[in-house]
């Protein structure tokens, strides 16, 4: 059909550069993984611009990141997320110690309670025995003075 070829194969070779060197000038720009991969390719058959263009508008929607920052990412994640249980555990822990704290301030004043009525009863105890005690002495002093008296 044609019979010198070369004007075409300049004319792909010319094509070729120029759709790789805007490949490698956009993938670079917006950080296309794979930059070299589409570079080669587009060289070899520019057409596939078009398929490097709605790959990049993928990775657009998709947010593709590199592996690293993936990584960091999930470091980022399992971060926040210990963070979170270890709020959630101290707030666990907070909520039980104000309860134990409720219930020995009950308890310590039921305690009190018990050690003032036996206080009382103590004292109680001790006031009506040294009132016997003082009986027991005027009828002591009584005899004695009886005593006395009788000899």
């Amino acid at each position: 059909m044609f019979k010198d070829t070369s004007w075409f194969i300049w004319v792909q070779i010319i094509c070729g550069s120029m759709v790789s060197y805007y490949v490698n000038k956009d993938a670079q720009a917006n950080e296309v993984p794979k930059r070299n991969f589409w570079v080669i390719f587009c060289f070899m058959f520019f057409p596939l611009v078009l398929v490097y263009q709605f790959y990049k508008g993928y990775v657009k929607r998709r947010g593709n990141v590199s592996t690293l920052a993936q990584r960091q990412m999930e470091l980022e994640q399992k971060h926040l997320e210990t963070r979170q249980r270890l709020r959630a555990e101290r707030e666990a822990w907070e909520r039980e110690r104000r309860q134990q704290r409720a219930l020995n301030k009950k308890a310590e004043k039921e305690l009190e309670k018990e050690i003032e009525a036996e206080r009382q009863k103590r004292a109680a105890a001790h006031k009506k025995r040294m009132k016997e005690l003082a009986e027991e002495r005027e009828l002591q002093q009584e005899a004695a003075a009886k005593a006395l008296h009788i000899k």
